[in-house]
């Protein structure tokens, strides 16, 4: 929402005129309240303003968040991949791991040299 959806603001609360009226109000007590209403303009305004750099901020965590997210599902389908020879009644043992381990540290240092490794024809 910004002020031009509003009908009033700060300045043009300060800035009204009243035509003067021999019933009319006193106009220091008229001047009390409508400082006190520009007053609460004002703050309303900051409160707007903070509540929609909060909303921004926020839309760009999530962004991020969503992007982590994306990321590792990707991750997660190639450690997938990457076991799906290991059937679950086998038992894990102490080799295997180290087994997998070394293919790892093999698959990294081949990522490092430009090569991907799920390319590769065996």
């Amino acid at each position: 929402m910004d002020d031009k959806s509003l009908n009033f603001n700060a300045e043009k609360i300060l800035h009204t005129a009243f035509t003067p009226n021999v019933k009319g109000y006193d106009p220091d007590e008229v001047d009390t309240f409508l400082d006190k209403v520009i007053e609460d303009y004002r703050s309303y305004g900051k409160y707007i303003q903070d509540a929609q750099a909060y909303i921004q901020s926020l839309e760009t965590k999530l962004h991020q968040v969503q992007a982590d997210c994306r990321d590792k599902s990707r991750d997660l389908a190639k450690a997938s991949a990457r076991v799906k020879g290991i059937k679950d009644d086998q038992k894990v043992s102490a080799s295997n791991i180290d087994l997998l381990q070394y293919i790892d540290r093999l698959e990294r240092a081949l990522y490092q040299k430009g090569i991907d490794p799920t390319q590769l024809k065996y």
